[in-house]
C-alpha cells in the first residue's frame, strides 16, 4: 500500500489525480493539501480523504511514501523539493519547474535521495511513442538533423483568464493559475511538446529565438521557437492556444535525419518511419490510440515506486530540458534577440 499525499486541490487534481488514485486499490490517500478550507472540505469528502490542510508544511510527512504535487506551477519546485527533502517519491506535474537551475536541481535531489521523480507527459507514456523512440536511439534515420513539430490545444479561454466550468466536474479551472506572464501556453502546454521531443531525440539546445503573442491575460496564447542544439540540428516548433474546444489536440513532429524521418500525428493517429532506402514502417493505429493518456502517468509512478517497472517514461531530464528551452524563449520574445539556453548537464 503506498501512501500518498496530493498537494493541489484544483482541476486538474480533481478531474485526474485523485480520482485516478482512488481508483488503485493498492494507494491511500492520506492527506491533501490545497487552499480554501470549504473547497478542501467539498474535495476531501468527494474523493474520501480526512486530513485536509492548507499549508504544505503541516502534512503528516513521516507517515507517506510519495507526494503528488499538483499545485499551481510557480509553487511546483518548493512543494517538490519539501517532499524529496523528506524522502519521498515524487509526480510533480508540468511544467517541472519554472527555471532550469531549480529543475535539475530537483534531479539531483532525487538522486541524491534514490527517489523516484517523474513529470507527467502523458504523450510519453503511449507505446507507438516508445517505439518511435527505438526508431531514433538505434539510428534508423541515422543523424537527427532538423524537427519541426506544432501543438495547438482546446484553451483558448484557459489561457486569456476566463473560466471554463465545462471542464470540471467538482470544480472549474481557476482563472489566475493561467494569468501573467509566467502561466501561458508556453509553460502550461508546449512543456508537453518539448519534453517529448527531447526525450525522442536526445537532442541538447543552445540557443532560442522566439516571438510571442499575449492574450488579454497577459498570457502567451501564440509561441513560435527556433532552437540551435549542439551538432547543429534545428527545431522550429510553435503553439497555438487555438482549437476549438472540446476537439483533440494538434501535435505533429517530423523528425529528419541523414537517412529518413520518424512523422508523428497524434491528431491522426499516425506513427511512421520513412527511409531512404524505402525500408519504411509504420504503426497499426486504430482511431484514437493517440489521445492524450492522462491516468498512464500516475498509474506507471505507482507500478515505479513498487517495483513493477523499472522505467521512467516521464524522465525529469528530457522535462527539465523543455523547461529551459521555454525560460529562454520568452526571455528571447522580450529582448526581440537570440538568447542563450541555461547550460545543460549532460548528466544528472
Amino acid at each position: 500500500m503506498i501512501k500518498v499525499a496530493v498537494i493541489g486541490a484544483g482541476w486538474w487534481a480533481t478531474e485526474n489525480h485523485l480520482p485516478t488514485l482512488r481508483a488503485r486499490a493498492d494507494v491511500d490517500i492520506r492527506a491533501l493539501c490545497g487552499k480554501g478550507r470549504d473547497d478542501l472540505r467539498v474535495v476531501g469528502a468527494r474523493f474520501g480523504i480526512e486530513e485536509l490542510v492548507e499549508d504544505y508544511h503541516d502534512l503528516p510527512w513521516g507517515e507517506l511514501d510519495a507526494v503528488v504535487v499538483a499545485s499551481p506551477h510557480t509553487y511546483h519546485f518548493e512543494h517538490a523539493a519539501a517532499a524529496l527533502n523528506h524522502g519521498l517519491h515524487v509526480l510533480c506535474e508540468k511544467p517541472m519547474t519554472l527555471n532550469a537551475r531549480d529543475a535539475f536541481s530537483l534531479i539531483r535531489l532525487a538522486r541524491e535521495r534514490d527517489r523516484v521523480l517523474m513529470v507527467p507527459h502523458g504523450w510519453q507514456f503511449l507505446e507507438g511513442m516508445a517505439t518511435a523512440q527505438r526508431w531514433l536511439t538505434d539510428g534508423r534515420i541515422g543523424q537527427v538533423q532538423h524537427v519541426a513539430c506544432w501543438m495547438a490545444s482546446p484553451s483558448r479561454g484557459l489561457f486569456s483568464g476566463l473560466p471554463e466550468p465545462r471542464r470540471g466536474t467538482v470544480r472549474g479551472p481557476d482563472a489566475d493559475t493561467y494569468a501573467g506572464p509566467q502561466a501561458g501556453y508556453a509553460y502550461g502546454q508546449l512543456s508537453h511538446l518539448f519534453s517529448l521531443v527531447f526525450w525522442l531525440t536526445g537532442l541538447i539546445p543552445t540557443e532560442v529565438t522566439a516571438r510571442t503573442t499575449d492574450g488579454p491575460a497577459r498570457s502567451d496564447v501564440y509561441d513560435a521557437f527556433v532552437i540551435r542544439c549542439r551538432g547543429g540540428a534545428l527545431i522550429s516548433a510553435s503553439g497555438a492556444a487555438a482549437v476549438p474546444f472540446g476537439r483533440r489536440h494538434h501535435l505533429d513532429l517530423r523528425l529528419y535525419g541523414s537517412e529518413g524521418a520518424v512523422i508523428v500525428d497524434l491528431e491522426r493517429d499516425r506513427i511512421e518511419l520513412v527511409r531512404e532506402d524505402r525500408v519504411d514502417l509504420a504503426i497499426p493505429l486504430d482511431a484514437g490510440a493517440l489521445s492524450y493518456p492522462a491516468a498512464a502517468p500516475i498509474h506507471a509512478f505507482c507500478d515505479r515506486i513498487l517495483g513493477r517497472i523499472q522505467e521512467n517514461r516521464g524522465d525529469p531530464y528530457p522535462s527539465a530540458i523543455g523547461v529551459a528551452v521555454i525560460e529562454a524563449g520568452l526571455r528571447s520574445s522580450g529582448s526581440q534577440r537570440p538568447e542563450s539556453v541555461e547550460s545543460i548537464p549532460l548528466t544528472t
